[in-house]
């Protein structure tokens, strides 16, 4: 039986290490809330998710929101790892320098010595393996978040939860309608096909994007 797309979003996310939640830079209440209220969710689902907004400072004009750690910028994509076989030629100490230029790593052997083929590099996987834009009708609003990571985007499946005509249609998973109030009412319907309940948290940030998008229900 085919899977619709609630149920698409939910193997995703439970197939998921971890998950970014990301906005656009010019967020609505609708916008900031409903990624809340998505990340709250996933939490409550066991998932380890982060939450990023280019240049996000705090809605302190939204003090009844929860309190929710928003990063404001991406970093940290991959590590970049330097290995060095340690078998033959045992290590007895080891220190680095940096400049705004260059890194030194000083590796000093307790015998021997390294050669060049002791030594290899290595760049590790993207540490978010999902990405939930919402509340965007394109990447580009994302503003430096999609710019400065443009492969990582491009190469990391990504759910789209929106309800602009605008919208590009991006996104492997996509959770859109033009009918829809709000995009905080998407969310609330995906969570209601995955029977998460709602505790206060969650229906805050829910009935304030609504509340917002429909100008207090007018």
């Amino acid at each position: 039986m085919a899977l619709n797309v609630a149920q698409q979003i939910r193997t995703a996310l439970e197939a998921s290490r971890h998950l970014l939640v990301t906005f656009p830079q010019a967020y609505t209440l609708d916008s900031l809330g409903s990624a809340l209220a998505l990340a709250l969710a996933a939490q409550s689902l066991g998932k380890r998710v982060t939450v990023v907004a280019d240049g996000f400072t705090g809605p302190a004009q939204y003090p009844f929101l929860p309190a929710y750690d928003v990063k404001p910028t991406l970093a940290g994509l991959q590590q970049f790892q330097i290995k060095v076989k340690l078998d033959r030629t045992p290590l007895a100490q080891l220190s680095y320098s940096a400049t705004p230029q260059e890194l030194t790593v000083v590796l000093v052997p307790k015998q021997g010595a390294w050669t060049a083929a002791d030594v290899r590099t290595e760049t590790s996987d993207y540490q978010y393996d999902l990405i939930a834009v919402v509340g965007a009708a394109d990447r580009d609003s994302l503003g430096s978040i999609y710019a400065e990571h443009r492969d990582f985007f491009f190469r990391t499946p990504t759910i789209a939860i929106d309800h602009h005509a605008a919208n590009d249609g991006f996104g492997q998973y996509r959770l859109a309608d033009v009918t829809a109030a709000a995009t905080a009412e998407l969310v609330y319907r995906l969570l209601d096909e995955w029977r998460v309940a709602l505790d206060k948290p969650i229906a805050t940030c829910l009935l304030a994007g609504i509340i917002e998008a429909t100008r207090s229900f007018r």
